[in-house]
């Protein structure tokens, strides 16, 4: 698991289609989806419902989602942080 892809199912799961993900994203679909598949197959376990409009998490992936935006949000600021300590260098 890596923060790119727990961007992308961040994105999924707000955007509500793996279409519009990747959209929002700037990349193309089939690329968001294998993300999302090896994520699913590195954790063991089912985290969208694909066969609803709008996509849905299951249980499992309303957690990933909850850890997956404080992750991706400490990120951030730790490359902020970093970046204004340092003088951009």
């Amino acid at each position: 698991m890596n923060i790119k892809q727990l961007q992308y199912f961040i994105a999924v799961v707000r955007e509500g289609s793996f279409s519009a993900a990747a959209k929002s994203l700037g990349i193309s679909q089939p690329p968001l989806s294998s993300q999302i598949k090896l994520l699913e197959e590195e954790l063991a376990v089912e985290l969208l419902e694909r066969g609803c409009r709008p996509v849905r998490p299951t249980q499992a992936g309303e957690l990933l989602y909850l850890r997956a935006c404080t992750l991706t949000d400490l990120a951030s600021a730790t490359i902020a942080e970093l970046r204004g300590s340092s003088g951009g260098k």
